[in-house]
């Protein structure tokens, strides 16, 4: 699986899922970044797991193959950049 983190509304690849803080066109999944553990909601329906309420989605530990993240950095706070971090690598 590949997330494209902070995709704001651009799409990289179809095997990527789009993932940013706003719903725009081509958002899969919500998600703000300055909250750690990462809560992901469904933007529109990518076919994952679902067992959370209100659409949330998790991932597996180890589950990311790849992540890309492009002008993401500053809009997470600087109190939150190393948790962030850690979650991701």
């Amino acid at each position: 699986m590949k997330l494209n983190l902070g995709s704001h509304n651009k799409t990289i690849g179809e095997d990527w899922i789009n993932v940013d803080g706003l719903e725009l066109p081509n958002v899969d999944l919500i998600c703000d970044f300055n909250i750690v553990p990462f809560k992901y909601k469904e933007n529109r329906s990518i076919g994952l797991e679902n067992n959370l309420p209100i659409n949330y989605i998790k991932f597996n530990d180890n589950s990311i193959d790849e992540i890309q993240m492009v002008e993401v950095l500053e809009h997470i706070s600087f109190r939150n950049t190393e948790k962030v971090f850690k979650r991701i690598i």
